[in-house]
């Protein structure tokens, strides 16, 4: 399987926290509109299980079935719009390449 990599322009340095997470633990902190939030993958082949919830209403947070079915595609590709349950856009994703 062939992937076409394209190169964010969000600048790695923007993200709002520098943390190590370790594997199988809990991780929670605030992110506001506009900020940057990365995941590094830094042992290779990971799963990353993330939640996403709107601080002003609980009740809406980020939903993987709502954004495959609006999308209609099963994979995130750069710039995907994630939807809340409520099917607002929630979070935008956008890729750093591998080594970034």
């Amino acid at each position: 399987m062939s992937t076409n990599l394209i190169e964010s322009w969000l600048d790695p340095a923007m993200a709002v926290v520098d943390e190590i997470c370790a594997a199988g633990e809990p991780w929670a902190k605030l992110v506001t509109q506009g900020q940057v939030f990365r995941i590094v993958d830094l042992e290779g082949n990971q799963a990353v299980d993330t939640l996403f919830f709107n601080v002003a209403h609980s009740v809406e947070r980020y939903s993987a079935t709502v954004t495959i079915r609006l999308l209609s595609l099963l994979y995130l590709t750069p710039v995907t719009h994630l939807n809340s349950n409520s099917g607002l856009c929630h979070l935008t994703y956008r890729p750093v390449p591998s080594g970034a």
